[in-house]
């Protein structure tokens, strides 16, 4: 049983990468869990350890945001320019959409 519910976590995974949603979408779907995938515009780190990957612009003129805090344990420097899918809950802060990043799995590099 454990084997087809890992193997349906795989599935779920691979087919919402396979239908990502460019930055610019993610404001049609706040409340919906997806997958965004873009070029990182710029990363930054609070003074808090509050991380930010954002795209489609710099801040504050991204249009998504992925939100990492300090507990997530994501090392965010290796996405800087390169082109990323986030999955997840697209909530809003700030008027901007935005997923929260609690593993890394739910951010991978692409090529």
């Amino acid at each position: 049983m454990k084997t087809f519910q890992a193997f349906l976590i795989l599935l779920i995974s691979l087919t919402a990468c396979s239908k990502a949603m460019p930055p610019e979408d993610a404001a049609k779907h706040v409340g919906e869990s997806a997958t965004v995938k873009g070029k990182v515009s710029s990363v930054s780190v609070s003074k808090k350890g509050d991380s930010f990957l954002n795209f489609g612009g710099i801040y504050p003129n991204q249009v998504f945001t992925a939100y990492i805090p300090p507990t997530s344990r994501v090392l965010v420097g290796q996405y800087d320019q390169k082109v990323v899918a986030v999955s997840g809950k697209i909530q809003l802060h700030k008027g901007k959409p935005e997923i929260i990043v609690s593993s890394p799995s739910q951010i991978k590099i692409l090529p």
